[in-house]
């Protein structure tokens, strides 16, 4: 293995986006300003935002911070920044660039064809890897011809990128992905020293790095890693990076860290299952917010939402907001989630519908329509992503990637 994480390795080749839905009069340069237009419109701050419909604030600077965070925790490693499924909900036009502007990171990673084509018209720079199937293989080609880094596992690819290479005129780079037990993806690892050889020996083809997946039983975990390394040793032509760890690895596995780390969710605030404050502070890179439609209040005996399962004891005040289970809010929040409006909390009740969530205010109005409403986010412990998702009985990574990807986004600075 090469010591040295020199991302010179990652270097795309030039991108000319030619892509079927990117085909029209409009060039990949006009594309990628327009884009940058619309990204730079997005960040006003949010008190000009007058809309009743539910918006997300990602904020730019916590992003960065957690990534200093998994950065001390991996001892300084380089990191390949995992944004799939939309960036874990904050969008990918938006959190990409952010957190490609770290120097501690040295590639992105998605698992949707289209995710690609997404960072590529968003102006990103650094090496994109896929970590699926491409759709098709004319989708694969343009990925490849526009610098984006396939990561290998069936048995035919050597063929068909030699071919693209010879029409390319130039090496393609690309990362082989190991199945050491997670039985996912990949190509399973007693079978992989062979294809690795013989993708090796291609002269048009680069490995850059062999990577694998690991469940988070931490004995097992070390396993899997020295299935990987071994794997490597059988091959002696490959010289290439090794990479395991995710946000679980990065926080209770030091010994899966390798050469890179291959973070997720602790960049955009999450802690994995069983991390603490102490061990590094990730900070919530969203807000989901939205502003009071109704404030009523109701009499002894009135009842709220479909199957009355809150019914006033006494005058209570209650106030309605325009976002529900189909913007990703959790139908569990009844259990006992809160919301912040001003400088207090507010428990769900009744039932979180598809568009609207209900709060109680208590014998006192302390809330009037249009005030704005955090559903989740870094301000208050209550609304503290992983707080939600302990109190809703549902998982960090349900909080984060069940947001909708049609609610507005706006990026503070």
């Amino acid at each position: 293995m090469v010591e040295d994480a020199s991302v010179k390795l990652f270097s795309p080749s030039t991108m000319k986006l030619s892509r079927r839905s990117f085909l029209s009069s409009v060039s990949l340069a006009a594309v990628a300003s327009a884009s940058s237009h619309a990204s730079s419109l997005s960040r006003f701050n949010h008190t000009r935002n007058n809309s009743f419909d539910p918006w997300i604030e990602v904020d730019k600077k916590a992003l960065l911070q957690n990534v200093q965070t998994v950065s001390a925790l991996a001892k300084s490693r380089p990191i390949i920044a995992v944004v799939k499924n939309n960036a874990y909900g904050l969008g990918l036009e938006y959190a990409a660039p952010i957190l490609e502007s770290s120097t501690s990171v040295v590639a992105l990673a998605v698992v949707k064809t289209d995710e690609c084509f997404t960072l590529l018209k968003a102006g990103v720079k650094k090496p994109i890897m896929l970590m699926a199937l491409p759709n098709s293989e004319q989708d694969e080609f343009e990925l490849i011809r526009n610098g984006v880094q396939l990561c290998l596992f069936d048995k035919d690819c050597r063929k068909r990128l030699e071919s693209y290479a010879s029409k390319l005129g130039s090496r393609i780079k690309v990362h082989a992905y190991i199945d050491t037990g997670m039985s996912r993806i990949g190509r399973r690892f007693n079978q992989a020293g062979p294809w690795l050889s013989e993708l090796t020996a291609a002269r048009s083809i680069e490995v850059i790095s062999t990577f694998t997946d690991l469940t988070e039983d931490n004995a097992y975990d070390l396993e899997q890693v020295d299935r990987l390394k071994k794997v490597v040793l059988q091959t002696p032509s490959l010289n290439c990076k090794l990479h395991a760890a995710s946000s679980y690895h990065a926080f209770h596995a030091p010994g899966t860290h390798l050469d890179w780390i291959r973070p997720g969710m602790a960049l955009f605030g999450g802690y994995p299952d069983e991390a603490k404050e102490s061990q590094g502070k990730l900070v919530p890179s969203c807000r989901l917010k939205a502003r009071v439609v109704r404030v009523e209040q109701l009499q002894k005996g009135d009842s709220v939402s479909y199957g009355r399962k809150f019914i006033a004891e006494q005058p209570t005040w209650i106030a309605t907001l325009p976002v529900g289970h189909t913007d990703g809010y959790p139908r569990q929040a009844v259990k006992g989630v809160r919301v912040l409006i001003g400088n207090e909390t507010y428990p769900v009740i009744g039932a979180v519908s598809a568009s609207h969530t209900i709060v109680n205010l208590g014998a006192e109005r302390k809330v009037n329509e249009g005030d704005s409403a955090t559903l989740l986010g870094q301000d208050h412990p209550y609304i503290l992503p992983n707080r939600v998702a302990q109190i809703a009985d549902v998982s960090v990574y349900d909080i984060y990637m069940h947001l909708n990807p049609l609610i507005p986004k706006f990026v503070l600075e």
